[in-house]
């Protein structure tokens, strides 16, 4: 991370790598977005920092989540800040903050949009085939009488009422309002970002708050702010009806927005509103949508990122966090513009790289760029949410090696749960903290990443190649239906792919930082194109629908200079949005494809004896004065796919049992291999080459190796290495014991409010549902009103019957206990016996407690666990309950006699179902753990 205050020296690799390896500080570890989500207290939260620390992590951020109960940046919440701020100072761990309650940034809670000035406004265009329908907004833009075809307007002409409407003609209103309250923002809108003085006030109420309370401490323990996908409001269409295509279409809208379009175009704004939704036969919607989006992007970046990455830089601390729908060039129209102007404006720049099943690419080659162009060391992706309970380090390891590989070099970890009380325990799990089976082993990954961070940060990257953005090219084909900018996209991703599974390292170039900060140069005699802080000897225009002729007049001249210009796909017809048939002019002078751009760009090659794709393999190189970095990871794909993968990391199987490595470089050396999980150094197998060097080396499935030039040779020759171990036992039956309780999960019961009828057996959380809306009350979910913010909520009560009936085969030997949170609590029965409702203790969650039930009370066949209370619409709601004992669990969630020794296989089949009880078995004391 940025550490503003706390400046660290450049590193001299060469002399120091060795030792600054074996233990890197908390900058190169991971930090955890950690949930606050209940009653905040000062010990519990120190405590969980130092288990934190225990976990090998760097830091946290402190992110207010669902569950908060604490006021929210009232008094005893700033009192739990500090107290946090306080133990990560005394463990050298860093305490981050977070800029909002929950999501997306912007709202404070409310707190700033209870303001109706701040609120932010839509655009609506509503489409009537009934006119009977018709009720004129009080704020209505324009009406008209359309003609259309599928998505295209044939006729259009402007009305002033209904009674002018011809047959065949459908009527077209556009109006704009606030955007109405909702839950997630605690009944309140989400804030008018592109309005600069209500972003003021949402600085005012949050940034400007957390200085007056923390300010010394900005800059070192307090590094950075995250700010959580902020946009101005999505793109998008909906139906009032079903499955109906959408008859209301929605977009962004402020008051200043027909006067800054006006300014940049000429053009009417408001007579131009069916087309931003519409293609249109006499007019270009594309120049519409273009022109739109280009001063929607103008508006926010200016209103927003760059308002408080200014402050933030002010201010002595780091903007962090990222946009909302990055992913693709045509998302990022629809909510944010152009992510790459954005990032400029942040201190660290990051992106969201969610679940195990999807790899963007581009999002990350978009970060590294514009971090590289801008001189911004520290990258952060917000990794590993939505994967569940059940992943494994391995696959946790392999979802951010590539990300690294492409630039990344800072987690934040999604996320770590304070409280699993209520609806907590589901806000997008896993939970990096005490809860995870595997935080005890958990430094070993970030060992692992913070070595891989320190060789990824320390050194100037190498690209030669820059592609042009085509974010604006998105801009002109965003229409209701979306098919040619989803098209767009694809091959936009399809590019990077094959550029990266060529071994083309490139970098990406936002035509407006192109514009402002780019100059062609010489170097050594050569031409080249510098943007900001990064060199590049070639660029390629990629298929685009609209260039800047800023863009083709620079390329021009570099072309000219001797650099090297491509393009590839179709000669683009339009120019700054407007179609333009000058551009061929341009690109005439350009080279088709990419061959003669990548005689001056590749810097690395790899190969297989055999010629097989090595398409699996990201790369990324660093070099300084006579050192090089280069580091290699095996996504295990099979093949290249141009297409977003969505494979899980244990079916990601590619392998190369011998690997070339062309490196092409004029430095001279040795090299040598960085073992990651270690820190150690080895020897690598290379040649000298008369271009450069050879490695010779392999690649296991989801494998990272790390390789080193310098003049410091080690002899030390690395033995054989793998990261699946396996063994033989030498036995048929294994010896097990349990280090845990095992488990049983009572989730569904018969249940029955006050003195109704008893109902069927229902899931639980259904029930829960079904309480709530005989209360009259809104269900539970991760976007309900906070508890703290429920200042005029009535607690609306219900009497309340559970039955949870369970079966023993075998009866246990000793007494079990029930865990259970949030009871009802006025009476708990097993088989008609009351319960003595005794505290045991907590079960994984403080939020979790355990009940004695005497195993005297249980009965072979059928037993009946009874709970009567009232429920509170105010509490955390029903959830499952466990029974925990030493018994076993079949198939048919019986409880069983617990086995001493099992055959080789699925463990959770035969007496472990959906447990989290650890095992150690007592041939090799390999721990395993047995998840849901």
């Amino acid at each position: 991370m940025v550490y503003i205050k706390r400046r660290v020296k450049k590193m001299n690799m060469q002399s120091n790598l060795n030792q600054y390896l074996k233990n890197p500080d908390s900058r190169y570890r991971g930090n955890v977005f950690w949930s606050w989500n209940g009653r905040l207290d000062a010990n519990k939260l120190r405590r969980q920092i130092r288990e934190f620390h225990s976990m090998g992590l760097g830091g946290f951020y402190m992110h207010s989540r669902v569950g908060l109960e604490t006021q929210y940046l009232g008094k005893e919440w700033f009192e739990c800040i500090a107290a946090a701020v306080d133990e990560a100072e005394k463990l050298s761990m860093y305490s981050c903050l977070y800029d909002d309650d929950r999501w997306a940034s912007g709202a404070a809670g409310g707190l700033v949009t209870s303001d109706m000035t701040c609120r932010a406004r839509i655009l609506y265009l509503q489409l009537y085939t009934e006119i009977s329908k018709y009720v004129k907004h009080e704020t209505q833009l324009g009406l008209w009488a359309v003609r259309l075809d599928d998505i295209i307007i044939q006729e259009k002409r402007s009305i002033t009422s209904v009674a002018e409407l011809k047959p065949g003609e459908i009527l077209f209103e556009a109006y704009e309002r606030e955007q109405p309250g909702e839950s997630r923002y605690n009944g309140y809108s989400y804030l008018d970002v592109l309005n600069p003085v209500a972003v003021k006030r949402f600085i005012d109420t949050t940034h400007k708050a957390y200085y007056e309370q923390l300010g010394e401490k900005f800059g070192s323990v307090i590094p950075a702010i995250f700010t959580d996908e902020p946009h101005y409001m999505r793109y998008g269409g909906e139906s009032s009806e079903g499955d109906k295509p959408p008859d209301i279409y929605f977009a962004a809208w402020t008051e200043e927005l027909p006067g800054l379009y006006e300014k940049e175009s000429g053009w009417d704004l408001v007579d131009n509103i069916p087309e931003l939704f519409f293609d249109s036969i006499d007019k270009d919607s594309g120049a519409v949508r273009y022109l739109y989006f280009k001063t929607l992007t103008e508006l926010f970046v200016n209103s927003y990122t760059k308002q408080i990455g200014e402050w933030c830089e002010a201010h002595n601390i780091a903007l962090t966090g990222h946009m909302l729908w990055e992913d693709t060039p045509h998302s990022q129209g629809c909510a944010i513009g152009s992510a790459m102007r954005h990032y400029a404006y942040m201190q660290i720049p990051g992106i969201d790289q969610l679940t195990e099943y999807v790899q963007l690419y581009n999002s990350c080659k978009q970060l590294s760029s514009t971090a590289r162009q801008f001189g911004k060391k520290w990258r952060l992706s917000e990794v590993y949410g939505c994967t569940g309970w059940d992943v494994s380090l391995a696959a946790y390891k392999a979802m951010a090696d590539w990300q690294y590989v492409l630039g990344i070099n800072q987690r934040c970890l999604h996320l770590s749960l304070y409280s699993l009380a209520g609806e907590c325990k589901r806000d997008y799990p896993a939970s990096f903290s005490a809860h995870a089976n595997f935080a005890r082993v958990s430094s070993f990954m970030e060992n692992y990443f913070a070595r891989l961070g320190v060789v990824l940060s320390e050194l100037k990257e190498v690209r030669d190649l820059l592609v042009v953005n085509p974010v604006e090219s998105a801009w002109t084909l965003i229409n209701a239906q979306l098919t040619h900018a989803r098209k767009f996209d694809g091959e936009i991703s399809n590019l990077c792919r094959m550029l990266l599974a060529d071994a083309i390292d490139f970098d990406y170039g936002d035509e407006e930082h192109l514009a402002n900060h780019a100059t062609v140069e010489e170097k050594n005699g050569k031409a080249i194109l510098r943007l900001g802080e990064a060199v590049y000897r070639a660029v390629l225009l990629p298929q685009l629908t609209t260039v800047r002729g800023s863009t083709l007049e620079l390329l021009e001249k570099f072309q000219r200079a001797g650099g090297t210009v491509g393009y590839i796909g179709n000669i683009p017809l339009r120019m700054d949005g407007m179609l333009n048939s000058s551009v061929g002019k341009f690109y005439a002078v350009f080279h088709k494809g990419i061959n003669e751009l990548e005689k001056v760009s590749r810097r690395v090659r790899f190969g297989t004896p055999d010629g097989s794709s090595t398409a699996a393999l990201l790369y990324q190189l660093r070099t300084d004065e006579n050192i090089m970095s280069l580091v290699v990871c095996n996504t295990g794909f099979e093949e290249l796919k141009t297409e977003i993968h969505r494979t899980r990391c244990i079916d990601r199987n590619k392998r190369f049992e011998n690997l070339i490595i062309d490196i092409f470089t004029s430095l001279s050396g040795e090299w040598n291999e960085l073992e990651l999980e270690s820190g150690n150094k080895f020897r690598a197998n290379f040649i000298k080459t008369s271009k450069g060097f050879r490695i010779f080396t392999s690649m296991a499935a989801l494998q990272t190796r790390v390789f080193i030039l310098s003049s410091d040779c080690t002899h030390s020759v690395r033995k054989s290495f793998s990261p699946f171990n396996t063994m033989s036992i030498g036995i048929s039956r294994i010896p097990v014991k349990m280090n845990l309780p095992n488990t049983l999960v009572l989730d569904h019961a018969e249940w029955r409010i006050g003195n109704g009828g008893l109902n069927p057996k229902t899931f639980i959380l259904h029930v829960d549902d079904a309480v709530r809306k005989a209360l009259g009350v809104p269900v539970r979910g991760d976007r309900m009103i906070q508890p703290w913010a429920r200042t005029l909520e009535i607690d609306r009560i219900a009497d309340l019957e559970l039955r949870y009936a369970f079966e023993i085969l075998k009866m246990p030997l000793k007494d079990i206990f029930l865990a259970l949170e949030n009871p009802l609590c006025q009476q708990v029965e097993i088989n008609g016996f009351p319960l003595d409702m005794k505290d045991h203790g907590a079960w994984i969650d403080d939020a979790i407690r355990k009940l004695r039930i005497p195993v005297e009370w249980l009965c072979s066949g059928e037993n009946m666990l009874t709970l009567h209370g009232q429920y509170h619409s105010s509490g955390s709601g029903l959830e499952a309950m466990y029974l925990l004992g030493e018994f076993g669990v079949d198939k048919n969630d019986r409880l069983i006699k617990l086995p001493e020794k099992l055959n080789a296989g699925d463990w959770t089949s035969v007496a472990w179902r959906k447990s989290l009880t650890p095992l150690r078995t007592q041939v090799c004391e390999a721990e395993l753990s047995l998840l849901d």
